[in-house]
């Protein structure tokens, strides 16, 4: 799945998109590897926004606080299981996204 979605990109338009994948060797820790390309990315003058999935339970006071420095003008949206409060970033709740794509109703979860 991962080499499946690796590189892949697409233009519609809201604009160009890029999924990039990328396994952790023993070297850094998966949270190590995911903050430091994201402080990468945020400082990069060509990226104007992100759209960040992140183990938001494991490091996820460290993603909030990398866009709270982050660059003004970069729009910058966290997907999460849950609410994510702070600055620098806009949250949505990726259950509900996840479920919409999979067929899900909200009536079927009562």
């Amino acid at each position: 799945m991962i080499a499946e979605l690796d590189g892949q990109a697409f233009k519609d338009a809201l604009g160009e998109f890029q999924m990039s994948c990328c396994p952790v060797e023993p070297i850094v820790s998966a949270a190590d590897l995911f903050c430091e390309s994201l402080a990468a990315l945020l400082e990069a003058k060509e990226v104007e926004r992100l759209m960040i999935v992140g183990n938001m339970e494991e490091y996820g006071d460290r993603v909030r606080n990398l866009c709270a420095k982050a660059e003004r003008g970069k729009e910058v949206t966290l997907f999460a299981m849950q609410p994510q409060t702070g600055r620098g970033f806009y949250s949505e709740i990726l259950g509900y996204s996840l479920m919409s794509a999979l067929g899900i109703s909200h009536e079927e979860l009562k």
